[in-house]
């Protein structure tokens, strides 16, 4: 079965997938390697190929948890840095590993019950990775004292001054509520097929508690912030202001577009208390090259110019 072949017949390739899940645990360096070796000859779309695209993003978290040392950084700032480099892809192979889990016809696979058992295998590690992320995450923001000031990163409620406050020309910023980093990521490596596009990517620390009312109103500009059982800017209920605030004195078109994502990793509760969450806020800026811009608007319509990403 260690031979290479340059023909494999799709009962061959089961028999091979059979060897690799029954390797020992921890082995899923190797088991990427064979998995890489039977997708490369496995071209036509179908059960097989499910299978196989299922097996390599599950490994593949179950991989990446494994080569995780320790959970317990010094700063919030290394956390931050180690999230967006590194952890955000046990997200991402955890996301698109459902997604062709869900996908499967069971009844036409030879394995159904070793894909069970490794679909548990990768929530029970996807679950203890994220509560162990999460609660060493909150000691060490308990360790600044929750002080935002002692953190060196962008933050959420400079999102207007810094980055909308500045221009002169109209800007579009989309909100959308907890849409992850690694699905951004993989949004910006489409946008970036088209070289057309100039992206980049970036993130915000968000404000605790990381709640879509409260991330909202820190969006927005204003003087006086006030939380009455429902939050005001100016005297003003949130929900009147979005929409309005954004294109206050900002008078010309151009090509640009902001996409404003927040992350939300783990909502924890007790009662009406709202416990501080491992969060972040995600930002695209995307401008296009060559399309022609009227009243402040593209000539081809935003839904044909994004990507249809899967998972979404």
């Amino acid at each position: 079965m260690d031979a290479e072949y340059i023909y494999q017949t799709d009962a061959l390739k089961w028999e091979m997938i059979k060897r690799v899940l029954s390797q020992p645990p921890g082995n899923w360096s190797e088991a990427e390697k064979k998995l890489e070796q039977i997708s490369v000859l496995t071209q036509e779309e179908g059960v097989l190929k499910n299978t196989l695209a299922f097996l390599r993003y599950s490994i593949g978290v179950l991989s990446k948890i494994n080569r995780v040392s320790s959970f317990i950084l010094d700063k919030p700032e290394h956390y931050l840095k180690r999230y967006t480099e590194d952890f955000f892809l046990i997200d991402y192979y955890y996301r698109k590993g459902v997604l062709f889990f869900r996908n499967l016809e069971m009844g036409e696979t030879p394995i159904e019950g070793d894909l069970e058992i490794l679909k548990q295998k990768v929530e029970n590690q996807y679950a203890r990775f994220t509560y162990t992320l999460n609660h060493e995450w909150l000691a060490c923001l308990r360790a600044v004292g929750y002080d935002y000031k002692k953190i060196k990163a962008q933050k959420q409620y400079d999102f207007f001054q810094n980055y909308v406050a500045p221009l002169k020309q109209k800007v579009a910023v989309i909100i959308s509520d907890a849409l992850r980093y690694e699905v951004a990521h993989e949004l910006v490596n489409e946008l970036h097929k088209d070289d057309k596009n100039v992206s980049d990517l970036s993130f915000q620390l968000a404000s605790i508690p990381s709640e879509t009312s409260f991330g909202m109103a820190n969006l927005l500009p204003g003087k006086s912030y006030v939380y009455d059982g429902e939050i005001k800017i100016d005297g003003e209920k949130q929900s009147a202001l979005i929409g309005i605030k954004f294109s206050k004195n900002i008078p010309q078109p151009i090509r640009r577009l902001v996409l404003k994502i927040s992350l939300t990793e783990q909502n924890r509760r007790t009662g009406i208390c709202l416990k501080p969450r491992w969060s972040i806020s995600i930002m695209i800026r995307s401008t296009r090259k060559g399309t022609a811009v009227m009243n402040g608007k593209h000539s081809t319509p935003l839904r044909k110019r994004l990507p249809n990403l899967p998972g979404w």
